[in-house]
This record gives structure tokens, sequence and C-alpha cells, in this order.
């Protein structure tokens, strides 16, 4: 019975510790979210105030159709592929370009389905086990931020052509958008690439978020129409800009830069609302083993002390003349 009392004993301390550890993970999780939460917001108004410089630069241009890609590379006046303008593609039919992926997930784990929704979203829903093997024709290119999403894909046998770890910081996020613009551009520019999907999970409020597959290249040219054409915030109207391809170039990029940022931010919020998810699931586990245990713990203390009782009450008897 001692020994079972023990062995009690140390499951409760074992769970207790489990416990704080779960705790302390979700102390980190929200504390992260709330900065990335700042972070969302302060992008969200550099995506508008960029795209109201945008509008006065589309505006400065005479009203004609969208150019084609090679003409954009020279110097238009509304570019129809904005990757053209930074980049400079070469001229090349997009069904016979080369296509690329640039999906965001997670380096860590705890975080339920995470990383097999962003999987499911480009690759399918299956299984494979076949070894990874480089990108054959009409297969995207694959660029993969999360050391976890990285091993799910080489698990379905894509070959991811670019890895790179996810920011756990704030700080770090402008660095790893850095990374993924560089290499979009290197595959643009030399490679021929002109097609580039984007894939992350979306924050939604409280543990709630989607996945979404976005067109990151080419533009819809109606969404540069749409911004030509939205009415203007405002009393006061914008003025005139000089170097006004240059400006155009500049904030294309620029832009490019900003749906990377809130794409990786979103996945970063989704990740730890994911993680703070589990966590309030682990957390509610441990109290039920915790229960199990007071009350297992509560019946064997019971049983020793009838057991001694017992065992008193027959040695009083034993001794009775």
């Amino acid at each position: 019975m001692t020994r079972a009392l023990e062995r009690l004993r140390h499951q409760q301390q074992a769970t207790d510790d489990l416990g704080a550890i779960v705790e302390a993970m979700k102390s980190i999780s929200a504390a992260r979210m709330q900065r990335f939460r700042v972070m969302l917001e302060t992008l969200d108004r550099h995506r508008m105030v960029n795209d109201r410089a945008l509008q006065v630069a589309l505006r400065q241009g005479p009203r004609r159709s969208p150019p084609t890609a090679s003409s954009a590379a020279e110097g238009v006046d509304v570019p129809r592929d904005p990757g053209s303008a930074p980049w400079r593609p070469e001229s090349v039919g997009l069904d016979a370009a080369p296509q690329a992926l640039l999906a965001f997930g997670s380096d860590r784990g705890l975080v339920g389905g995470f990383n097999t929704r962003i999987l499911e979203a480009t690759v399918g829903p299956g299984r494979s086990t076949e070894p990874a093997a480089p990108a054959a024709h009409g297969t995207p290119r694959i660029i993969a931020v999360g050391a976890r999403l990285v091993r799910a894909f080489e698990r379905r046998g894509r070959r991811v052509d670019r890895a790179l770890a996810a920011p756990g910081s704030v700080e770090g996020l402008a660095g790893v958008v850095q990374e993924v613009l560089l290499t979009c551009e290197h595959w643009s520019s030399v490679e021929g690439v002109r097609s580039f999907r984007l894939c992350y999970n979306h924050f939604e409020g409280g543990a709630r978020w989607r996945t979404v597959v976005e067109s990151l290249l080419p533009v819809d040219p109606t969404e540069w129409q749409r911004l030509r054409e939205e009415p203007w915030p405002g009393p006061s109207l914008p003025i005139g800009l000089p170097d006004r391809q240059v400006l155009l170039r500049h904030l294309i990029r620029e832009r490019l830069r900003r749906r990377l940022q809130l794409a990786c931010a979103h996945s970063l919020m989704s990740e730890n609302a994911s993680r703070l998810a589990a966590m309030d699931a682990a957390e509610a586990r441990i109290e039920q083993r915790r229960n199990e245990l007071q009350r297992r713990l509560s019946r064997a203390r019971q049983e020793s002390i009838t057991a001694e009782l017992l065992d008193l009450l027959a040695g009083a008897e034993f001794e009775e003349p």
C-alpha cells in the first residue's frame, strides 16, 4: 500500500509540473500574440498609405489598356504585372512559364492542424512516402517558411527549393520577408518564373484562423483599375509627383513587401492562437487528470488507514487474555 501511495504522489507531482509548463507556454503565446497584433495593425496602416500613393501615381498616367509584361519592363503607365516593373522578367507566356509557391508554416509543434491545412491547400489531401524530387515542368518551385512545414512537404514527395526558419519575433519578420523577396526576384529575372502564389493561415480573431491561397503575381489588372478609380479619402486632392515610373516601381515593390509581411504576421498570429487553443485543451485534460489522481490518492489513503486500524484491532484482540 505504501508503494501505491508513493506512486500516486509521484504521478500527482509530474502532473503538477506538466501543468506549470503548459501555463508558461500559454503565457508566452499570449504575449507574442499581443506583439504580433500591434504589428498587424501597423502593417495594415502602412498598406493603406502605400495604396494611396499608388492611387496618385496611377491617376497621373493616361487612361489606356493595361500593357503587356514586356512593355511594363520598359516603363509603362499602368503595369499589368507588378513584378515586371521591379524584377523585369522575360517576356514569356504565363501558361508556359514556371510557377512558384510561397507557403508560411511553423517551426514548432503543438499547433494542431496548422501545417497540415497549408499542405492540403497547396498539395492536396493524401499521404506519400516517396523521396522529395526536383520540381518538374508544371510543378511549382516552393519557398517554405517553417521547419515543420518543410518536413511536411518532403514527406509528401515535394522538394522545397528554398527553406527558411519562421521568425520568432517581430524583429525577425522583416529579415525573413527580405529573403523571400530576394529569392522571388532571382527566380523571376533569371529563371523566368512569372506566377507566384501565396498560402498562409489568416488570423480571424480569438482562436480562429482560416487557410487562404492568393495570387501574389501577376496581379489582376482590375486591381489597378480599382485603385485608380477609388474615391480619394479626404477633401484635399493629392499633388502631382515627378519621376512617375521610378515611383511606380518603388511602390509596387513596397506593396509586395507589405503583402508578404502581412501574410507572415497573420501566420504567426494564427500559429500562436492555435498553440494557445492546444494549451487550453491540454490544461483541461491536465485538470481532469489531477482530479482523478486526487480521488485515487484519497481512496488509497483511506484504504491504508483502514488497513492500519484493522491491524491494530487484530493485534489488540490477540493480546487480550
